[in-house]
């Protein structure tokens, strides 16, 4: 009887917890109708090949106006790890960041922000000082640290986290839409 209670808990307190909208959601409309200066936006996901193996997902934008310039968005999460010594990825040691990319219609990076720091080190690259550096980014261009894209004392795992990530998902989009 005790074991049928407890299920039955579990599983109403699951679908409770699966209705409460995710706060990183209400971050990103809350940016996007920032960026977009209240103008409304509707999303379409779009459909990547299982073999990407994505933390996140794409989106293009259903009618956006004339003077909005964002044709795809890309949120996604990027893992970082405790600088405790052990390399394994267990989820005790994993720590994260939540972002996202906006792309123009070319596919080249009109803005990137992070959405929830969630790792102990590395908050740095939050400033949108240091993200303005990947805007104009597309996939046909190298994005490198020390280069590109400065790199910052203090903050080397979630520096090249973030810049393999953005080179990664925009020659993702490139690939998967033509």
């Amino acid at each position: 009887m005790y074991r049928l209670v407890l299920m039955l808990s579990l599983l109403v307190l699951s679908h409770y917890v699966a209705a409460v909208p995710d706060a990183t959601d209400r971050q990103l409309q809350r940016e996007l109708s920032r960026i977009l200066k209240k103008q409304k936006v509707e999303l379409n996901e779009i459909l990547v090949p299982e073999k990407y193996n994505l933390m996140g997902k794409y989106y293009r934008f259903v009618n956006p106006g004339t003077q909005m310039r964002a044709k795809y968005i890309y949120v996604g999460r990027v893992n970082t790890y405790r600088s405790s010594g052990e390399k394994n990825n267990t989820k005790a040691n994993a720590e994260y960041f939540d972002y996202f990319i906006l792309y123009d219609e070319q596919k080249v990076v009109l803005q990137v922000r992070i959405l929830d720091y969630q790792a102990s080190h590395g908050e740095m690259i939050s400033s949108p000082g240091w993200l303005k550096k990947f805007e104009g980014h597309k996939s046909s261009k190298p994005l490198e640290i020390g280069r590109q894209v400065d790199a910052i004392s203090g903050a080397t795992i979630s520096v090249n986290k973030i810049t393999f990530d953005i080179r990664q998902k925009t020659l993702i989009l490139s690939e998967i839409v033509k």
